[in-house]
């Protein structure tokens, strides 16, 4: 996985990246149990398993990425504070984190995002910022936020340690089934499936990494 980021240096991602952002996930978070579901498995006959990432403390596996990433700042960085652009999980997520943290948040969002998840953003003492109609708009209005104030943007998928941070769903997935087949994850940005599909090429090279995309928001599957 080589990322390449507003212009910044390229940059590889390594085995140790995985494992210490498995020792920073496992540090705040518990692991998620990898359970049979005995109706797909009927269905498909063969065993199909679910990793149930909504046991996670905001309802998705973004918090990992999102806590490799700001618990890897620096003191400096922590200080000034850090910013995104979310329509709902990782906006949650970061907003969690920097509680935890005790790190200022800002959220910039579009004005359609659900309100259950703005709500919870809001608990835990993020800053709103509503961006526009669409989020594109919203994006553009944290990445000029970060510049002007001179604060960290964690973005939802490229970067190294939010990659990591997700990759660790492939980690604990192969501790708790070793001889697992094919894994489907969602791919929306491209961050879980590429941690996953890093983490499994280097560990279980016979999975296949099957990377699924909504017909409706195929963003990512059009750009490749």
């Amino acid at each position: 996985v080589v990322l390449q980021r507003y212009g910044a240096k390229k940059s590889v991602l390594k085995e140790d990246d995985f494992i210490n952002a498995s020792k920073m996930v496992e540090s705040f978070f518990s692991k998620t149990p990898t359970v049979l579901d005995f109706n797909l498995t009927e269905r498909f006959g063969r065993p199909v398993y679910l990793k149930l990432e909504n046991l996670q403390a905001t309802g998705s596996f973004k918090v990992r990425g999102a806590v490799n990433c700001m618990g890897n700042l620096t003191a400096e960085q922590k200080s000034r504070g850090v910013i995104t652009c979310s329509s709902g999980n990782h906006g949650r997520a970061v907003a969690a984190v920097a509680e935890m943290l005790r790190i200022d948040a800002t959220i910039c969002v579009p004005d359609w995002i659900d309100p259950v998840k703005l709500d919870a953003m809001k608990a835990s003492g993020a800053d709103i910022v509503v961006g526009g109609t669409t989020y594109d708009e919203a994006e553009k209005m944290s990445l000029n936020l970060a510049n002007q104030k001179t604060l960290t943007y964690v973005h939802p998928f490229d970067d190294k340690e939010v990659i990591a941070g997700q990759g660790t769903v492939g980690l604990e997935i192969l501790s708790q089934i070793p001889d697992i087949g094919d894994i489907c994850v969602p791919l929306s940005g491209g961050g879980l499936a590429g941690g996953v599909g890093w983490v499994m090429k280097r560990y279980s090279p016979s999975t296949n990494v099957i990377a699924v995309s909504a017909k409706k928001a195929s963003v990512m599957w059009s750009s490749l």
